[in-house]
């Protein structure tokens, strides 16, 4: 599925369609579309101290990009999935930077951050959907000849005859568009501020306020950006399970920490897709 914009989007490229033919109506049967996107973002980082309550930090990361829309008709339905594999197959490569802050204030638990995300501007992908239109509607039969709405009647063998005492005569007409709708797969400038209060030892809560300058376009309303989240650590540390709302739904995680290695899984709506989505994240840490 798409997210809100893109269908106000979509709607508005149907409704010019619609405005300049009289009398129209959409005939669209029930459209099916495949959609499918992956990113493996590797990563390098180095943060350093600067003094007792200022960190700052970096990352460099490399990202591999993979993008398949399709839209399903009878005639591809049984090879939809070897045509999204193989456009899964095709990949770019883009180089960006993230840059952060984290302030700490340990006398009374709470630490706030800043990132500042994608500040080289990575190279986006774009894709399209194309799919049939169907418009119906009804105008005055008109003559050939002089161009006159025809009043009559049609006989018992299908012919119009011109009769001043009938009806001023309809027809109907079908008019097939094929529609175009380009859209891009980016990774906008972001700026992320966070704040974390502990409330024991192995409990947090925290507010993130994510996008601030409101850059990227999944975000309809600006409440779509503020995340709320708690974590519970046990076992010295080695085992998390989180909870949260996020883009206006509930989200819930674990993580696994173990010396240099680290493991976390979240269940969250993705407002891409406009779904609900798995995550996975693997850190190594040296």
């Amino acid at each position: 599925m798409f997210n809100e914009q893109t269908l106000y989007s979509l709607l508005a490229i149907l409704d010019e369609i619609i405005t300049n033919i009289d009398n129209a109506s959409i005939g669209l049967l029930p459209q099916a579309f495949a959609f499918s996107y992956a990113d493996i973002v590797s990563t390098v980082g180095y943060g350093m101290d600067f003094g007792k309550y200022i960190s700052l930090g970096a990352n460099l990361k490399v990202i591999n990009r993979r993008f398949s829309t399709k839209f399903i008709t009878y005639d591809n339905y049984d090879n939809i999935l070897a045509d999204a594999r193989r456009d899964i197959k095709k990949s770019i490569w883009a180089f960006t930077m993230d840059i952060g802050a984290l302030a700490k204030f340990e006398d009374i638990g709470m630490r706030v951050g800043l990132s500042l995300q994608n500040i080289i501007p990575p190279k986006k992908i774009s894709s399209s959907i194309d799919f049939p239109l169907n418009l119906t509607g009804y105008d005055y039969y008109r003559d050939p000849n002089t161009g006159e709405k025809v009043v009559g009647f049609v006989d018992q063998s299908g012919n119009i005859q011109k009769n001043p005492n009938g009806d001023t005569m309809l027809v109907a007409y079908t008019q097939l568009y094929e529609v175009f709708f380009p859209f891009d797969l980016s990774a906008p400038f972001l700026g992320n501020l966070g704040i974390m209060q502990s409330i024991t030892k192995d409990w947090d809560v925290s507010l993130d306020i994510y996008d601030m300058f409101a850059q990227d376009s999944k975000f309809v309303g600006y409440t779509e950006r503020i995340r709320l989240g708690t974590e519970y650590r046990f076992l010295d540390n080695m085992f998390a399970v989180r909870l949260g709302f996020s883009d206006h739904h509930i989200a819930a995680g674990a993580g696994f920490n173990f010396n240099y290695f680290q493991l976390d899984a979240a269940y969250a709506f993705d407002n891409f897709v406009y779904s609900q989505a798995l995550y996975a994240q693997i850190k190594f840490g040296f």
